[in-house]
């Protein structure tokens, strides 16, 4: 509700933060977010992740795997149930991951926070490993017939989407 998105995003390249920065001085803008991922009709990036520890062929569950960035979760106005967001406080944040309840239930997590979960990076069997700093409400995005799947938020660049969240009043 009252979030704008600008596709196409990628066409500003390297520009989009500052859009985005410049965007953010207009009092009517709360919030924006650069990203291809969004609870709506967008990218999907479905990939193999599992629990730190555990053989990936046997314990491997595919997930959907969005790039976020830092104003993600406030911009499209998500809860988070447990933990923090991401912050540039935190340079250790480049190796955490936000995930939503589904992927806790998924992996059996009663308490997900400091749980260390992993995924290929390469197609020679490299992986990353990722501590889970903070758990979202379950939200749709796919369609509302479909039940909600896993999903893990990873801190990086993706750039095809803009959103801005606007104040309602005075919209015109």
């Amino acid at each position: 509700e009252h979030v704008l998105i600008l596709d196409n995003a990628y066409l500003l390249d390297k520009q989009a933060e500052t859009f985005k920065n410049e965007m953010l001085k207009n009092p009517r803008v709360k919030n924006a977010t650069l990203s291809s991922y969004l609870p709506v009709p967008s990218s999907r990036n479905g990939s193999a992740v599992f629990p730190e520890g555990q053989l990936a062929d046997k314990n491997s569950t595919s997930m959907q795997t969005w790039t976020i960035d830092y104003d993600y979760i406030d911009t499209l106005g998500m809860k988070l149930t447990a933990g923090r967001n991401f912050s540039r406080e935190f340079s250790t944040d480049t190796s955490a991951v936000i995930i939503n309840r589904a992927a806790a239930e998924q992996f059996g997590w009663q308490e997900p926070l400091g749980k260390r979960l992993s995924r290929f990076t390469s197609n020679e069997g490299d992986s990353a490993t990722y501590t889970v700093i903070g758990v979202v409400e379950n939200f749709h995005f796919e369609s509302l017939r479909n039940t909600i799947g896993p999903l893990v938020m990873f801190l990086g660049e993706s750039r095809g989407l803009i959103s801005f969240r606007i104040n309602s009043g005075d919209i015109p």
